[in-house]
């Protein structure tokens, strides 16, 4: 898609280029109706200033294909691909820290050596001057003994309290590390797992187990609900789902928001039977859940959804689970919402056609 962004022009200091680069963001974000939240404005900054290839691409291909864009789909490629940036910054302030902290350990560490070398030599020429001297020399020479031991104690104190020190910034450091790890994947609005993490964890765990069972869950009309009551109201609705879907799916089982409206939920070792249970127990926790705007008391309705389940078959590839799950979800959607469908409903139905032909 070409904008009015990329006409800006190149020979402007860079202080007004940015300005007039924001600006220009912020009137394509006007023209497509979309808020200039914090998420939009980063992800089509980028977007327009082609910072970003892979960005870009997936947006030119989407607004190929629908001819707009949503706050759902930006906000979605926001976690994605502005996720792992955070991720890699994280990861180097972490990683600076830790450089620097090992490399100061390593320098005490070098002094502590060469300060052992140098009790050895002194101890040495003290025994040394010890078997040879006079009566009245012995006074001279535990004196200089006893001075050497309280310098080499007063040493290791100091590299003692040096290396707890380093001890205890690793530990910091460490758990910097794990914060990092755990917000790179987690969704920040939900908190479930986010889908870059979510496709990983599915990936190893085709890897381990049998009868791995995927579930695909949208909430139907969303896009209308959130134009009648708001974003934000829209995202509580978003996390109450999350939270309920967290609640709802048995032990073992893991749950991501998947991009927008759209949610995943992968059940290992489970039959399509105890898979479809699951599946209609959130839909109809769900649906017949009455939504109240707590600020208003407004009664806002209920909020259905259409889920499509897949059961991982022998040999097959992540991509062709996902496939499968998604044609389940868009049969349940056609057939008029509300509902769970299986893949195996499809391949059923196209048994029949067969039949009648």
């Amino acid at each position: 898609m070409t904008t009015d962004v990329d006409h800006i022009a190149g020979a402007a200091e860079p202080l007004d280029r940015a300005h007039g680069f924001s600006q220009q963001v912020l009137r394509s974000l006007q023209a497509l109706g979309l808020p200039p939240s914090p998420e939009n404005y980063a992800t089509w900054y980028l977007y327009a200033s082609g910072a970003h290839r892979l960005l870009s691409d997936e947006i030119d291909n989407h607004l190929a294909v629908h001819h707009t864009i949503s706050s759902e789909a930006l906000r979605s490629l926001h976690d994605r691909h502005l996720g792992t940036l955070k991720e890699t910054e994280g990861l180097e302030r972490v990683s600076g820290g830790l450089d620097s902290t090992l490399k100061s350990l390593l320098i005490h560490i070098g002094h502590a050596g060469a300060s052992a070398v140098q009790h050895g030599q002194t101890l040495g020429t003290l025994s040394s001057a010890l078997s040879h001297a006079a009566p009245p020399d012995l006074s001279h020479l535990v004196r200089n003994l006893i001075t050497e031991a309280e310098r080499m104690a007063k040493l290791n104190r100091q590299l003692e309290e040096r290396l707890n020190q380093s001890a205890r910034e690793i530990a910091r450091l460490r758990s910097d590390l794990e914060s990092v790890r755990l917000e790179a994947n987690t969704d920040p609005l939900t908190g479930l797992s986010n889908r870059r993490a979510f496709e990983r964890v599915v990936s190893e765990r085709l890897l381990t187990h049998d009868g791995l069972l995927l579930l695909m869950l949208d909430l139907d009309h969303f896009h209308r609900f959130n134009e009648q009551y708001g974003h934000p109201v829209g995202d509580q609705v978003l996390r109450l789902v999350g939270r309920t879907v967290q609640t709802l799916i048995p032990s073992g089982g893991l749950a991501c928001r998947y991009g927008g409206e759209e949610f995943c939920i992968a059940l290992p070792d489970c039959t399509p039977d105890q898979g479809r249970e699951t599946a209609e127990l959130l839909r109809t926790t769900l649906s017949t859940r009455a939504l109240r705007n707590r600020r208003t008391g407004d009664v806002l309705g209920n909020q259905t959804v259409s889920i499509g389940l897949a059961a991982h078959r022998p040999g097959e590839s992540q991509h062709g689970l996902f496939e499968r799950a998604e044609a389940a979800l868009l049969n349940a959607k056609s057939q008029g919402r509300n509902r769970v469908c299986s893949a195996e409903d499809l391949l059923d139905d196209l048994e029949v056609v067969m039949e009648q032909v």
